[in-house]
């Protein structure tokens, strides 16, 4: 342990003392002056008021604002009920005998578990995106959600919380939900968002308020995956990883492997698992093991038969086609897909993902272009049975390497075969040049130049 920690835990030791000790020497007195905290409060509406009437404050800002203060107030004004019913009687010590253990336990436990040698991250220096920062588009479409929020409906409150979420204006979009969830308390979905954003402005923890949120969104809709995803965070968190384990498995069984929440989930269960010492796979369905690659992946491969592993790999590829069949613009999934094929020995369709693949590309480099080759030649019986498909693509790939001895002894296959003997003797005879004279291939090319009536 750090001298400087040693230092801080005797000043907070004596500040803590200091602060205790005026409990326990304090007369009881009774007290029954109005709360100043309370005349602040109303100054501070009467000054949102004043600024919403000039446009100073935002109508979005103001009527957050508003809520807030009411809320504090009726707070304000509960505590002093409490207070004024208790009439200042019972001795003072027993707070101090009560405060006092509790903040001994809290040290020792920090003392044994905690990790002041960790570097701290103040938060002025985590730059926060600000509303100065969205580009004009953005401030246009953000005036336009506006005057629709200001209008009415929680839908349309919803609509502004999500633009303020996707630019990173976390504290906006809390504000924006808080006034959602007023106008439709009965609302699942809101219920779950205004949960999430509390979960990121507390830094990745599951406070009361956000708790209490998705207790409600549950409540509204038991199959709301927001919900059941944080309230499995919310029990890791209490202190059962196992609990959190089974809830996300759970969740992860009734989710699509395309939806967005598998991924989280699954990195979830990932660094719970591990923590533990047990196998994520355990936890995780093996064909999004597999899917999700890696260690993750290996491992599910290893503990599945042969035939088990060469069906899952079917039915992912097969999954992954008919999604692409409903989004023909995903230019990364037809590439997965082609590679897959190849991997299954399916050339013929690893051929035709490849042309969906060159469709969408703006430029295609050669390794595409000789893998799509590579796919149309291996479907092929012989060849008599290469498609002039084949000949497009192998010049291409000789357009930007004029020199690749694949696509020059391809090439000139495809100039014979279409009685092209000219074309085929230049592929071939610039392909005897390229070869060290050791080659194992250049009798091969050689016979090939002689059988069309050429001469090395």
């Amino acid at each position: 342990m750090s001298f400087i920690f040693i230092l801080f835990v005797i000043a907070l030791l004596t500040a803590l003392m200091a602060l205790i000790w005026p409990l326990v020497g304090r007369s009881d007195v009774e007290s029954t002056q109005a709360s100043p905290a309370l005349a602040v409060y109303r100054a501070q509406l009467a000054e949102l008021d004043r600024d919403a009437a000039t446009g100073a404050i935002p109508k979005t800002e103001a009527a957050a604002a508003r809520h807030e203060i009411e809320r504090r107030i009726l707070t304000e004004n509960s505590q002093g009920q409490i207070g004024a019913d208790r009439s200042g009687k019972g001795p003072t010590w027993v707070a101090a005998a009560v405060i006092l253990p509790v903040i001994l336990l809290t040290f020792t436990t920090y003392l044994f578990s905690g990790r002041p040698d960790l570097e701290s991250r103040p938060m002025a220096q985590i730059e926060m995106p600000t509303l100065d920062d969205l580009s004009p588009s953005d401030r246009q479409r953000l005036g336009e959600l506006q005057t629709a929020a200001d209008a009415g409906g929680a839908e349309a409150w919803t609509n502004l919380a999500r633009f303020y979420l996707e630019n990173g204006l976390v504290a906006p979009a809390k504000d924006a939900l808080f006034i959602a969830r007023d106008l439709a308390p009965d609302d699942a979905s809101i219920a779950g968002l205004y949960g999430e954003v509390l979960f990121f402005l507390s830094q990745g923890f599951v406070t009361q308020d956000a708790l209490d949120a998705f207790r409600s969104t549950i409540a509204l809709d038991p199959t709301n995956t927001r919900g059941r995803f944080y309230l499995a965070a919310a029990r890791q968190q209490a202190g059962y990883p196992e609990d959190a384990l089974d809830m996300w498995a759970t969740l992860l069984a009734s989710l699509d492997p395309a939806d967005p929440w598998t991924d989280k989930t699954v990195e979830r269960i990932e660094a719970v698992a591990l923590s533990l010492g047990a196998d994520p796979v355990t936890y995780i369905p093996s064909e999004v093991a597999i899917a999700r690659g890696g260690a993750l992946g290996q491992s599910a491969i290893s503990q599945m038969s042969p035939e088990d592993r060469q069906a899952t790999i079917h039915q992912m590829v097969d999954r992954l086609a008919a999604r692409l069949e409903e989004n023909p613009d995903d230019l990364a999934g037809w590439m997965q897909l082609a590679r897959s094929r190849m991997e299954l020995g399916e050339h013929g369709l690893a051929a035709r993902a490849f042309a969906r693949a060159d469709g969408l590309a703006r430029q295609t480099s050669i390794p595409f272009l000789m893998s799509w080759a590579a796919a149309i030649i291996q479907a092929a019986q012989g060849p008599a049975d290469l498609p002039d498909q084949l000949a497009t693509i192998l010049d291409r790939v000789l357009a930007q390497d004029p020199d690749h001895t694949d696509a020059l002894w391809y090439a000139g296959i495809m100039a014979a075969r279409q009685v092209d003997g000219q074309t085929a003797l230049a592929h071939w005879r610039r392909l005897l040049e390229l070869l060290p004279q050791d080659s194992e291939i250049r009798p091969m090319v050689a016979q090939a130049i002689a059988a069309i009536g050429g001469t090395p």
